[in-house]
């Protein structure tokens, strides 16, 4: 929609990144900020921690943020980066070791926070 009215006002090239800015709400407005502060895509995710929120709640954040990352991490970076993330009280008690995927590490971490 935003190309077909930059055609019909005859938008210059040179306006047409700030005036899409304009339009991003949400998720694209946050994720343009981080983009347009120079710092790696897909900071946010790497940095996740759980804090308050329950296992579930972190896993919805975890991957909600994940989709913003240009880096297509490996299912084995993906749940150790979940697991730095995780409480301290949860992490110590939830073995890495046999988990073969994110799924069943916050399985895991789910169970040992019940």
């Amino acid at each position: 929609m935003l190309e077909k009215n930059f055609r019909t006002t005859r938008c210059p090239e040179e306006f047409k990144k700030d005036l899409a800015v304009h339009y991003l709400r949400g998720e694209a407005d946050h994720w343009w900020k981080f983009f347009e502060r120079g710092l790696p895509v897909g900071y946010v995710s790497m940095e996740l921690c759980q804090g308050t929120k329950i296992v579930r709640e972190y896993d919805e954040e975890f991957n909600r943020l994940r989709r913003f990352s240009m880096k297509n991490f490996g299912e084995q970076d993906m749940i150790q980066r979940f697991m730095r993330g995780l409480r301290d009280d949860i992490r110590t008690r939830t073995s890495i070791r046999g988990c073969t995927s994110l799924v069943e590490l916050v399985e895991e971490a789910a169970r040992l926070e019940r």
